[in-house]
Parts: structure tokens; C-alpha cells; sequence
């Protein structure tokens, strides 16, 4: 880890650049306010669907530029780079507007352009990946980066020529994940369970989690109180077949207070996604995860098998995921509360607790060597 410098007397102007999802936004953000609270000027660039996030980064400059994943046929590949070229030529604009100290890239493809403008400017740029395999985006912008932050022990598809700037340090996660206290399982007379599914919900945990609680004995069901996260069109449904089984149910499209939410759950079913695995540990929760299966290079099951391999963690993978398995493994849950404790307890043990203080120093790490060998530069010159 990089030894933390004197940043707090100078004032640096960090540019942001996020993929459009909730992986991508929710961690940025949170390390931007960390950057805001000491002094630094932050600004964000992101597509349309990053700006849907409005609750994130506010207050804070934002640029919503064109981009495009280089995938399908012929002729959207062909639309996705004429919107990569634009993106670019926007996300170059900003960045000198804002006169950019450093840029830091958080992943996914709309990412891209903003990296791509950093790198072709030489303004430098550094990279947290969240995942437990890099992605492509920063893959490719890794070896010209000044710094690369990871989220997990090993993370995998990091070139050669880059493993040497890489600092593991976690994923950014809000402090009240790791204010929760933990109940004693020993006597407690409910079970919760919270179902989540990433930022959209999750189609095939409304398909099968209703379903498995409906093979539970009657005795296990009656203890039971459900929160499970749901597409708006999956809700009613969802809701209208807990209610015929008689069970204490919530099925809202957005949980404003996942802490919240966290902190009440004995057991927490969910997708993959690194920003909920991260959460899982910094709460010290016991997890059923369903990785998604048609996660890019499955890094899904790779971040889950982190907390796995620990005793955190239970993964089921889509092929198997299906009533009975869920219920048995709901079932031997509830059965023996031990083996809750214990996986909530092994689970802490994979939570990094000073990411996003660590992150901040990183980054302001690389804009004071730039600002410092731009100093040196500009003597030189003279």
C-alpha cells in the first residue's frame, strides 16, 4: 500500500468515469465523498444510465457522454465505436474544462471513453476494479495506469506488466454495513430472510425463492419473514404467493435502507455482484449466492467463491439453482442456527475496513507525483 502524503494541503481535481450500474456508481461515489470531505474538487463522468442514479455524486459536476460495448453484429459494433469516438471527443473536453489532476476509472464500458482521453492526453489515470476477475475496460487501460486497486485476493486477468501496480484494498462500502450488530441466533424465535438481486432485482429469485419457501415444513414457514427485492413486474405476484402461504412478506422494487435491511436478515440470498459480496462481509452476514451465469468471464462466481472458500458462503449456480436445492439449503440454515454464526463470523474475516480511506490516498498519491513532476517539468523549462 502507498505511504499517505501530505495531500490535505494542496487541492487536486479528480475526474471520475463509471460504468452505468450500481457495481460501478455506488463505489465511486462513496470514495468521491471521502475526496470532498478532504478539501478536493470531484467531478464525474458516466453515460444515460449512470445518470439515473441521481441520489449518487451530488452536487458535484457530471458530464453524461456517448459510449458502446464493441459486441453483436457488424453494424452495432460499427454504432457502438462512432459513440466511443463522440464519447471520447466529450470526455476530452471535460477533462480539460475541469483541468484534471488525475482520472480514475471504476469499470464497464462507458468508462472507456473518459480512460481513453486521459490516456491519449497523458493525464494519468488509476483504475479500481471491483471484481474478482478485471474487466475488459480496465484490462485494457491497466498497463499505462499509475495505480490499479483491487477488491479480492487474486483477482484474475490483470496483464503481466501491470501486476506491479496493483495495492488490494477492498471495495468501498458504506460504514453503516460494518455498524451492524449481529443478533445471537441462539434464541431468537423468527428467521429473516432478505432476497436481493442487484440494483434491478433479479428474475429468477422471484421465480424460485416463493417456491422453495413453499417446500419448507409448516413449522419452518411460520417463523419466517421475507424481504425480497423485486422487479416492479414481478411484485404482485411475488407478494400474492407469500400471502397464500401465510407468510410475513415485503416485495419492494427499491430498498432505500440496505443497511437496514441488512442488519435485520439471519440469512441474505442475492446475485453475485462485488458490491454485494463486499457488503455481505462488512456486515458479517451468512450469504446464499446465485452468481449469474452469463456474467462476463463469470466473474460472478468468482467473487463469491472468495466468501466461500472461507466458510462465508453457500454458492448455488443457475443450473442447479431450483426449489428443492433452495430449500434444503434454507432448511439445513434454519435447522442449525451454529452454522449461521459461524458463516457470519468467517464472512467479517473477508471485509477490507480502510478501502475507501486507502483508495483516497492512492489516488491522491498519483496527483501529487503528477503535480510534483509537473513542477519539476516547468523549472526545467525555464
Amino acid at each position: 500500500m502507498t505511504i499517505r502524503q501530505d495531500h490535505d494541503k494542496q487541492c487536486f481535481s479528480i475526474v471520475m468515469a463509471a460504468g452505468g450500474t450500481g457495481g460501478h456508481m455506488f463505489p465511486g461515489s462513496i470514495v468521491a465523498e471521502e475526496l470532498v470531505k478532504r478539501g478536493h474538487r470531484v467531478a464525474l463522468i458516466t453515460d444515460h444510465r449512470g445518470a439515473s442514479f441521481d441520489q449518487l455524486f451530488k452536487g458535484l459536476d457530471k458530464k453524461i457522454i456517448r459510449a458502446g460495448n464493441l459486441s453483436g453484429s457488424l453494424v452495432a459494433r460499427f454504432k457502438s465505436l462512432f459513440s466511443i469516438v463522440v464519447g471520447w471527443w466529450q470526455a476530452r473536453s471535460f477533462l480539460t474544462k475541469q483541468k484534471a489532476d488525475v482520472v480514475v476509472g471504476f469499470g464497464g464500458y462507458p468508462a472507456f471513453p473518459a480512460m481513453l482521453a486521459a490516456r491519449i492526453s497523458g493525464r494519468p489515470f488509476c483504475l479500481h476494479e471491483q471484481n474478482a476477475v478485471m474487466g475488459r475496460v480496465n484490462k485494457a487501460m491497466a498497463p499505462k495506469a499509475k495505480a490499479i486497486a483491487t477488491s479480492f485476493e487474486g483477482t484474475q486477468n490483470i496483464p503481466a506488466d501491470a501486476v506491479s501496480k496493483v495495492h488490494l484494498i477492498g471495495n468501498p462500502v458504506r460504514a453503516a454495513f460494518r455498524e451492524i450488530e449481529n443478533q445471537d441466533q441462539k434464541n431468537k424465535e423468527t428467521f429473516s430472510i432478505l432476497v436481493v438481486g442487484g440494483s434491478q432485482g433479479a428474475r429468477i429469485l422471484s421465480d424460485i425463492v416463493p417456491e422453495a419457501v413453499a417446500a419448507l415444513n409448516k413449522q419452518d414457514q411460520q417463523i419466517l419473514n421475507i424481504t425480497q427485492q423485486c422487479r416492479p413486474e414481478d411484485a404482485v405476484r411475488v407478494e400474492a404467493r407469500y400471502k397464500a402461504l401465510n407468510i410475513d412478506a415485503q416485495c419492494p422494487a427499491f430498498i432505500d435502507d440496505m443497511p437496514m435491511a441488512f442488519a435485520a436478515a439471519d440469512i441474505i440470498i442475492a446475485r453475485a455482484g462485488a458490491l454485494t459480496v463486499s457488503e455481505v462481509a462488512a456486515a458479517g452476514k451468512a450469504a446464499i449466492f446465485v452468481p449469474l451465469a452469463i456474467a462476463v468471464d463469470n466473474h460472478q462466481y468468482y467473487n463469491a467463491e472468495a466468501l466461500k472458500k472461507i466458510g462465508g458462503a453457500i454458492i448455488v449456480e443457475e443450473k442447479d439453482f431450483n426449489k428443492d436445492a433452495l430449500a434444503s439449503e434454507m432448511s439445513a440454515l434454519m435447522k442449525d442456527r451454529k452454522i449461521i454464526q459461524q458463516m457470519a463470523k468467517a464472512s467479517k474475516q473477508a471485509d477490507k475496513s480502510k478501502a475507501i480511506e486507502n483508495l483516497a490516498d492512492i489516488i491522491l498519491d498519483v496527483a501529487q507525483q503528477h503535480n510534483h513532476t509537473s513542477k519539476n517539468n516547468k523549472r526545467v523549462a525555464v
